[in-house]
């Protein structure tokens, strides 16, 4: 679990909007934190694997 994108978007949403904007920061941060860097290790085989067609009805 990283605590980077918090601290930043913290420090970015204080300087740019007070204590509100810090707030907003953070949730900002904790989106970045969450979605941009996965918990998991990506499973490339599967990633890359295509899924085999439907059959036509």
């Amino acid at each position: 679990m990283s605590i980077w994108g918090k601290i930043i978007g913290g420090a970015a949403g204080f300087a740019l909007g007070g204590p509100i904007g810090a707030l907003l920061g953070v949730v900002g941060g904790h989106a970045v934190d969450r979605y941009a860097v996965p918990d998991e290790p990506i499973d490339e085989e599967a990633a890359t694997r295509r899924r085999s067609p439907s059959p036509s009805a």
